[in-house]
C-alpha cells in the first residue's frame, strides 16, 4: 500500500535526496528523505512523485534527514535527522507516531529496529499495535548506541564507547536480539541483547588499524630455543602498529585470533573522569588516554613465555615499553631516554634477551 496522491509541492524549496528507503510491500517505490528535512515518496518504474508527506515538513527544524529505517510493521519507519531528532511516522496516514532526540551524540548515523520480541505499542490507532518489536536503536559520531523503549516512549539506555568515532551501519538481525554495527574504527562488531536493563553486550568483533600501519613484522619461528619450547615454528603470527596510537597481532590464517594488545582499562578510566558525561561530544575518549603512536618497536619470543618480549618506543616520548605477546598486553615502562629513541631492536641469545 502508499498513501494517496497529493499536492504538496506548491512553493517547495529544491529536493537533494539524502537518504533512501524502500518501505516494504510497497512496490516499485521508494521513499526519500531530503537535505530540507522532507520526505517523498517516489515510483521508481513510472520515475514520478507520488507523495510529499506533510509530517515530513515537520522534519524542516531539524536538518537533513540522516538515517531511515523499517520497522517491522508495514507503513511505519523512523526518521533521523541531522540535529539528532528522530520521528517514528506511520507513511500510510502521514502521521508522526512518536518522537525522540539524542542531542548528546549529534547527528543520527543509523536506525534498526529489533524484531526478536516483545510489543510495540506505537498506537492502535496508527496501525502499528502488536508489532513484534519494543527497541529502536540509533548511532551517531560519538560511537554510543542509543536504545530507546517504543512501548514506553522513553530512553531505555546509552551504550558507551561502542565504537571509536562515528558508526557508520547498524541493523538487527531478523528475529534475533542481535545487533551488527560498523564504525569508522574499521571494526565489525557483533552485540546480543540479553542485560536486566535492555542493553547489550559485545559477543564478537574483528577490528583492524583504523589509520595506516607503520610497522610490521612477522613473529615465531626465529630461534631454536622457540622451536623447542614448544612454540609455533610457522611464523604465522603477525604483530603491527599504526598511526591509530593501537598495538594489534594478526594470524595469517586464523582471522579470529586477531587483536588489539591492551593497554590497560581505559575505557573504565575515561568514565571515571567524565562521570555521567562518558561518551559523549568533547568528552574524553579511551582513544584520548592511550599511548602516543609508536615509532618502532622489536621482539624476540626468546623465554617469551617467561618474561616481556615487544619493546616498543612512541612518537614525542623519552620512554620504552614492554609488553607481552602471550598475555596480549603492555606490562609496565621499562626506561626512559634522554630524547625520544629514533629505533630499537633486540640481540637474542639462546638463553637471554638484550635490547639496543
Amino acid at each position: 500500500g502508499a498513501p494517496a496522491a497529493n499536492n504538496n509541492l506548491a512553493g517547495a524549496a529544491p529536493f537533494t535526496a539524502t537518504a533512501m528507503l524502500h518501505p516494504a510491500t510497497y512496490v516499485n517505490k521508494v521513499l526519500f528523505g531530503s537535505a530540507s528535512g522532507q520526505l517523498h515518496l517516489w515510483n521508481v518504474k513510472s520515475r514520478k512523485l507520488i507523495y510529499a508527506f506533510e509530517s515530513g515538513a515537520l522534519g524542516q527544524a531539524h536538518g537533513a534527514v540522516t538515517a531511515l529505517a523499517q520497522s517491522p510493521v508495514a507503513d511505519v519507519v523512523a526518521v533521523g535527522y541531522a540535529d539528532g531528532h528522530i520521528a517514528v511516522v506511520n507513511l500510510l496516514r502521514d502521521r508522526t507516531i512518536m518522537t525522540f532526540s539524542q542531542r548528546e551524540e549529534g547527528k543520527v548515523t543509523a536506525l534498526s529496529f529489533r524484531t526478536d520480541a516483545g510489543t510495540a505499542t506505537t498506537g492502535a490507532d496508527d496501525g502499528a499495535g502488536g508489532a513484534a518489536t519494543a527497541r529502536l536503536v540509533s548511532t551517531g559520531p560519538t560511537g554510543a548506541l542509543v536504545i530507546w523503549n517504543l512501548e514506553k516512549k522513553r530512553l531505555d539506555s546509552v551504550m558507551r564507547g561502542a565504537h571509536e568515532g562515528q558508526v557508520v551501519s547498524a541493523a538487527f538481525l531478523p528475529r534475533e536480539p542481535l545487533l551488527l554495527t560498523c564504525g569508522d574504527d574499521n571494526s565489525l562488531k557483533l552485540w546480543i541483547f540479553d542485560q536486566p536493563d535492555g542493553s547489550g553486550r559485545l559477543l564478537k568483533s574483528r577490528q583492524g588499524h583504523y589509520a595506516p600501519p607503520t610497522r610490521v613484522k612477522f613473529y615465531g619461528g626465529t630461534t631454536l630455543a622457540t622451536l623447542g619450547d614448544g612454540a609455533e615454528g610457522a611464523a604465522l603470527q603477525v604483530v603491527t602498529a599504526g598511526q591509530d596510537q593501537a598495538l594489534r597481532s594478526f594470524h595469517v590464517i586464523l582471522d579470529a585470533q586477531a587483536r588489539e594488545l591492551s593497554q590497560g582499562k581505559l575505557a573504565a578510566q575515561a568514565r571515571r573522569l567524565e562521570g555521567g558525561n562518558a561518551g559523549a561530544l568533547g568528552a574524553t575518549r579511551a582513544q584520548d588516554l592511550k599511548l602516543s603512536a609508536i615509532c618502532d618497536f622489536d621482539m624476540s619470543e626468546t623465554r617469551g613465555r617467561d618474561w616481556c618480549d615487544i619493546i616498543t618506543c612512541h612518537e614525542k616520548e623519552p620512554r620504552a615499553h614492554v609488553w607481552s605477546f602471550e598475555k596480549r598486553r603492555c606490562v609496565f615502562l621499562f626506561f626512559s631516554f634522554y630524547s625520544p629513541p629514533a629505533c630499537l631492536f633486540f640481540v637474542c641469545h639462546q638463553k637471554n634477551t638484550h635490547i639496543i
